[in-house]
């Protein structure tokens, strides 16, 4: 897809549902979280992965994302559901969710989500507009052990380590399938151009470690972030 605009919706879009009865959970499709995740991870069709306690499940071929809250997330238990939509040769994000926690915690959560894609809205759009996107970006694969692997990424589209994530997700998900991946401990390096109408470019090194954890669970040790993961569905 290229040359077409990123409309961010979600004011307009965003629907949120609290415990309710279940013949509201049609918004979501599952009466639930728990029913939502354990029907998610049965499947073998989508990429699961672990950030900070986060759960996130990603189905590619309906281009949605889906944001489990870990234990311990004063709106848990929540999901968010977020998918891009094209219409009109335009791209928009919906996002749907299911909070059972207080109506307080619920509206926090959903007010994050809102922030955070705004924030990297920008990243979507670059990785949705221009030419020989794939020239931007380069990533190669250091093994560390059986388990772990470094993933280097040089692009000239990404600025920031959230978006560096962004493009590295699909090949995390791709060494560790059918396993989760786990994002660890990561360096980066930013140059840019002190000539701006020169027309040189930001160059973005990104040094992400990974580690397959076991498939189709999560690990209950793992550190719980409060804060969501930084990340839109695929585009």
């Amino acid at each position: 897809m290229s040359n077409r605009c990123l409309l961010l919706l979600i004011t307009s879009s965003a629907l949120l549902i609290f415990a309710a009865p279940q013949a509201r959970a049609q918004g979501i499709g599952y009466p639930s979280v728990a029913a939502a995740l354990d029907a998610l991870k049965s499947r073998s069709d989508v990429s699961i992965s672990n950030q900070g306690g986060w759960i996130i499940i990603d189905e590619r071929k309906t281009k949605a994302l889906w944001s489990f809250t870990p234990a311990g997330h004063p709106a848990h238990p929540a999901v968010v559901k977020r998918g891009l939509v094209e219409k009109n040769g335009n791209i928009s994000i919906e996002m749907t969710a299911l909070c059972q926690a207080s109506k307080a915690a619920c509206d926090k959560l959903i007010e994050e989500f809102k922030n955070l894609n705004a924030q990297i809205g920008q990243s979507v759009r670059a990785k949705t507009q221009g030419p020989a996107l794939d020239a931007d970006s380069k990533i190669e694969v250091e093994k560390i052990d059986g388990e772990s692997f470094r993933l280097v990424l040089t692009s000239k589209r990404s600025v920031s380590v959230d978006a560096g994530q962004i493009e590295l997700m699909s090949k995390a998900n791709e060494l560790c399938a059918p396993r989760i991946a786990d994002f660890g401990k990561y360096q980066f390096e930013l140059s840019e151009p002190l000539d701006v109408a020169s027309g040189a470019r930001s160059m973005f090194v990104l040094r992400q470690e990974i580690r397959c954890g076991i498939e189709n669970s999560v690990s209950a040790n793992t550190a719980q972030g409060s804060s969501p993961p930084q990340i839109l569905p695929n585009v």
